[in-house]
């Protein structure tokens, strides 16, 4: 139980040092469906393993692109009938 709240007392510590170094900018984010937060730009990055030897490989992260997100269109944040129907005609499935 002691280790726990240790823990957790670090968590927040860290958790408070991370949102004073970045601070949440309101002009650099996009909110999307279901009170979602969206960076506005960011990277495409892949993750690719490489082999070292038979027991040990190493993780190395390729920027192959940036996005930028302008605004979600198409869905509906409100919880009405509507909402599934607006779903459906986004990602048509063969029929």
């Amino acid at each position: 139980m002691v280790l726990t709240k240790e823990k957790k007392g670090m968590l927040e510590r860290k958790l408070a040092k991370y949102t004073r170094k970045n601070p949440l900018d309101q002009n650099n984010i996009v909110r999307g469906p279901n009170n979602l937060v969206f960076a506005k730009e960011g990277y495409i990055t892949v993750k690719r393993f490489i082999r070292l030897s038979i027991l040990r490989t190493r993780e190395e992260y390729h920027c192959i692109g940036k996005f930028t997100i302008k605004e979600f269109t198409g869905i509906n944040n409100n919880n009405d009938d509507d909402s599934e129907d607006e779903t459906k005609n986004m990602f048509p499935q063969d029929t």
